[in-house]
């Protein structure tokens, strides 16, 4: 994910009904280059897309249940993304804030509750990892569901440094699988 609103722009340049144009942006558009991407449509019970409304406010989702992951970023500055897991300690104070695009494993985040039908944010992230609350009118939330029936699952496990590895049954055959540490400083990887 981009930081930067004018450097993202050269790389997502529109969307169609059913298309998305890439510009001359060489993260996403190198002549030759391959690249992988992931695109998501909203879904009741899956992922939920909604705008911030400005500190101390209640957002509405529309997943129908409590979500599992909410990921945010003020798209008209440069501040990092910040991130919120239901395994990640109880709202409203979550051990840390996870920034999806960087090995940074601390940044907080905070807010009054996260329900069925809303959440008030106060998730926290900018370009040099300082503490700055990101939700205004600018900001985009990416809500994702927990849940495993409908094949979204957002939890945790506790690695055991096996060669083997923790094994976990989901149930059915994952198509995309998302990780971070979070006892310690760590990239994410998918």
């Amino acid at each position: 994910p981009s930081t930067s609103p004018a450097s993202a722009a050269a790389h997502i340049t529109s969307f169609g009904s059913s298309t998305i144009t890439l510009g001359t942006g060489s993260s996403t558009n190198a002549s030759g280059a391959p690249y992988l991407d992931l695109v998501f449509q909203r879904t009741p019970g899956f992922l939920d897309i909604v705008t911030g409304n400005g500190v101390g406010s209640f957002i509405p989702h529309n997943l129908g249940m409590t979500p599992g992951f909410i990921m945010g970023k003020n798209v008209s500055a440069n501040q990092l993304w910040g991130a919120w897991h239901r395994g990640n300690g109880a709202w409203p104070t979550p051990k840390t804030g996870l920034s999806p695009n960087s090995s940074l494993g601390a940044l907080a985040a905070a807010g009054a509750a996260v329900t069925s039908t809303n959440f008030e944010p106060e998730i926290y992230g900018n370009s040099s990892g300082s503490l700055t609350n990101i939700d205004s009118s600018a900001t985009r939330y990416y809500v994702f569901a927990h849940n495993p029936s409908g094949n979204i699952i957002c939890d945790m496990y506790t690695g055991n440094g096996s060669a083997t590895g923790p094994v976990i049954n989901l149930g059915w055959q994952p198509k995309f699988v998302m990780v971070k540490g979070v006892g310690a400083t760590s990239w994410w990887f998918a």
